[in-house]
């Protein structure tokens, strides 16, 4: 056995335990990075029912910037069940608020439409009128 002066194994431990307590401070800051992500998402949620779509858009891609920089270093073993979750329900969400904003273009498409054939009878109107 080899003998190690106390000053050097407290060294060791007390670099042993900044590793350990860096770890935890990393797994804390991904998940609350997480957190933030799916409370964007419910937010997304939200300003669609309020038809808030610019709005939208910039939390969109605020979300979209998160999400890259949350993958852009692996996902620890961990985290892996909470972020599979996680994955479902954004996906799960984004298909509804897909379908939402395809009504609502639809919508306005329609009501776009029906100005302009409103303005084509009062032109025509005006013709008639003039002649």
């Amino acid at each position: 056995m080899k003998f190690v002066p106390v000053g050097q194994r407290f060294l060791r431990i007390s670099a042993t335990l900044n590793k350990v307590n860096k770890n935890k401070m990393n797994a804390m800051a991904r998940e609350t990075q997480w957190q933030n992500i799916m409370q964007m998402t419910e937010q997304l949620r939200e300003l669609s029912t309020q038809e808030d779509w610019q709005k939208m858009n910039e939390v969109s891609t605020q979300r979209q910037i998160k999400l890259e920089h949350f993958f852009a270093s692996s996902v620890a073993e961990s985290e892996v069940e909470l972020v599979a979750e996680g994955i479902q329900k954004i996906l799960h969400s984004d298909q509804i608020l897909m379908q939402i904003s395809q009504k609502q273009k639809q919508q306005i498409s329609s009501e776009v439409q029906k100005i302009s054939s409103g303005r084509q009878a009062v032109k025509a109107y005006g013709q008639f009128k003039n002649a």
